[in-house]
């Protein structure tokens, strides 16, 4: 039998070379619900469930009909590595009576072209598809390796956070005739950071006196430091947004840096210490980059037949 999710709507039919019965039934998306879901899945009969990938609604689907599916998996991945004890198997055939195995549909893939578009109908589609070998499942990792990924995704997106911040903040200085960047590499540095501070404060306005907070190197650049800092006109308004900047700027900091602590932390807890330093020993590849890639491929390519389906994957990532 298969089944066919989408939105509200499930849908299901027998096997191919079969009559198909189809059966149509509204479950909502609370866990109870889909627990509700899940159950009656289970006395159809029903081990094959097809969902469309349309945004992350299909993942909380998947984290409760998946649960005895991704346990048989590491149970099998287990049985390839070295032999199972006698309650291991006796774990393994109990899920395998249970578990329900999830196919991800790409939607531009199965979407119906013509006539008008309901929830039932998209269902019945994809029950037909999937009945006739028709749909080409899409990567679904199990559940660590999709918290991995959720922690490496926000951490890209707080990166792009400060560096939004910081070009804001930027902007602020150039209206207020400060002209940092060409003296400065790093205007948020140690150096740069105390430099703005003082002039957030507005006590004290000699150019002088801000130079010698410069440090190392820059101070071969007090003069140039100086010239930047002379005359310049940051009003109150300017100031303001200084301090609001800086006090956005510093959480997000601390977010990433915890985020960092969470990436290790959860390489480490599912022993995938190998392949991450693996991956960090090619070329150009650091831990971010690593862990980014370990978040969205895996700790095993199995799932990607070849080098060019994993190429498919990496056009639309940016592992920096």
């Amino acid at each position: 039998m298969c089944i066919a999710i989408w939105g509200w709507s499930v849908g299901c039919g027998g096997a191919a070379h079969q009559e198909a019965q189809w059966e149509t039934r509204k479950f909502g998306t609370t866990v109870g619900e889909l627990l509700q879901l899940k159950g009656w899945l289970q006395e159809r009969g029903c081990q094959e469930v097809v969902v469309e990938s349309t945004g992350v609604y299909w993942e909380p689907v998947c984290n409760v009909l998946c649960q005895e599916w991704e346990a048989l998996k590491r149970l099998q991945r287990v049985g390839r590595e070295r032999a199972l004890t006698e309650e291991e198997q006796q774990q393994q055939q109990a899920l395998a009576q249970t578990a329900i195995g999830v196919t991800l549909a790409n939607p531009q893939e199965v979407k119906k072209r013509r006539g008008h578009k309901t929830d039932k109908k998209d269902a019945w589609w994809l029950a037909h598809l999937f009945r006739h070998g028709m749909i080409r499942a899409s990567y679904v990792p199990e559940r660590p390796v999709r918290e991995l990924r959720m922690l490496t995704r926000q951490r890209r997106e707080k990166i792009r956070n400060v560096a939004l911040e910081k070009n804001r903040l930027q902007k602020v200085l150039e209206q207020g005739n400060v002209k940092r960047r060409g003296v400065m590499s790093d205007l948020f540095g140690v150096c740069g950071e105390a430099m703005l501070r003082a002039m957030m404060q507005g006590n004290e306005t000699d150019p002088g006196k801000r130079a010698d907070l410069a440090q190392g190197s820059l101070q071969n650049k007090r003069e140039q430091i100086i010239a930047a800092l002379e005359g310049h006109r940051l009003p109150e308004t300017c100031r303001l947004l200084l301090r609001q900047g800086m006090e956005h700027l510093a959480p997000l900091v601390q977010q990433i840096e915890e985020l960092d602590r969470q990436v290790e932390e959860k390489n480490q807890t599912e022993g995938w210490k190998l392949p991450y330093q693996n991956l960090q020993s090619m070329p150009g590849l650091r831990e971010t980059a690593a862990s980014e890639i370990l978040a969205e491929v895996g700790p095993q390519p199995s799932a990607f037949p070849s080098a060019a389906h994993l190429r498919l994957l990496g056009r639309g990532l940016s592992w920096q």
